[in-house]
This record gives C-alpha cells, sequence and structure tokens, in this order.
C-alpha cells in the first residue's frame, strides 16, 4: 500500500495515466500542487480533501497519508485475517485492487450489513 501523500499521488496519476500537472488542474488545485506534494510539501487539509474526491478515495486516507490524522489505533495490533485480506488486495493488479476497494467501501456505507 502506500506509506506517504507522494506516493499515493504518483500511483494514482499513473493508474489513471494523468500527468501531476492535469491531475492537480483536475482536482481544483494549482498546475504544480502534486508535484509539490509529492517532492515533500504537506499539502493542506483542504488540498487534501479535493484530492480524495478526485481520486475517489475516502478522505480520511489521504488526511492520514499528509499526516493530518492520527489516531489511537496507530499502536494496536491489525486482526490477522483482516491483514490477509488487506495484503491480497494490496498484490492484485492495480485494476482489481480499485474495483475491490470501491466494492469494499460500498459495502461498509451499508447500515443493513
Amino acid at each position: 500500500m502506500w506509506n506517504d501523500i507522494g506516493s499515493f499521488l504518483s500511483e494514482q496519476c499513473q493508474r489513471r495515466n494523468l500527468s501531476w500537472n492535469e491531475a492537480s488542474l483536475a482536482a481544483g488545485l494549482d498546475h504544480g500542487a502534486i508535484s509539490r506534494f509529492v517532492g515533500g510539501t504537506v499539502p493542506s487539509a483542504a488540498s487534501c480533501t479535493k484530492l480524495a474526491r478526485f481520486f475517489g478515495v475516502p478522505d480520511p486516507i489521504v488526511l492520514r497519508l499528509a499526516g493530518h490524522l492520527n489516531t489511537a489505533h496507530d499502536n494496536e495490533t491489525i486482526d490477522p485475517e483482516v491483514e490477509a485480506i488487506a495484503r491480497r488486495i494490496g498484490a492484485a493488479k492495480p485494476e482489481q485492487r480499485d474495483k475491490v476497494m470501491r466494492i469494499v467501501l460500498t459495502a461498509l456505507e451499508n447500515e443493513d450489513l
């Protein structure tokens, strides 16, 4: 998975065959924003929200990658079964991973589960 905002943004642009400039503008940021973020500049929370919505991921994921969110769960262990599933998803081809992530997020948002 991603270890920081830069790797996330770089991978998302690559998956969509977008330059960093194109993605920056499409997300509602200035043309050099993603280049700066990949280079180490920390995006504001507002920029993170725009990026999350543009790339179709939950806001907290991008906020956390940028260092804006830290939770009490950071020091807790992950259930081994959940970790195994996450590893399988992470090893999937990008197009498969995107589909699985959308399915999982949709299922988690469904209150009937």
